[in-house]
């Protein structure tokens, strides 16, 4: 059942980088798989803590959310192809910002992600606290 939610989950995220990839385009600079990536960053960090701790989900669905949908829709190989693009291109200011912000922005997106997990966590104990 573990494979068939990661083909499932695998599929979505695939289709869902496919279609930012659509609306978002490409330019000189690789915005859409910058934007992916660092949405990816957030939501791996959120989804995984949040939900292992909200919900009576198993351990083996949530792990194929994030290897599924999260890890399809994220591309560490399109981050090094295009940096090495840029590179080759002779675009070392792009090149730079860009390798720069995915990966700064990728730590601090986790960060947050970990941050808005507790936050709401907390809010959901205090809530459950007073209502009990």
């Amino acid at each position: 059942m573990y494979y068939m939610y990661l083909v499932i989950f695998g599929m979505h995220g695939a289709l869902s980088r496919y279609g930012i990839s659509m609306l978002i385009g490409s330019g000189e600079f690789p915005l859409a798989t910058l934007c992916v990536n660092l949405f990816g960053c957030f939501s791996l960090a959120f989804l995984m803590q949040y939900i292992a701790k909200v919900t009576s989900l198993s351990p083996k669905f949530i792990s194929a959310i994030g290897t599924g949908f999260i890890g399809s829709f994220t591309t560490f190989s399109a981050f090094a192809f295009e940096s090495s693009s840029l590179i080759q291109s002779g675009e070392y200011f792009y090149a730079g910002t860009y390798i720069f912000i995915s990966l700064f922005g990728g730590l601090i997106g986790c960060i947050l992600g970990y941050w808005l997990s507790d936050f709401l966590l907390v809010q959901r104990k205090r809530r459950n606290h007073f209502v009990e």
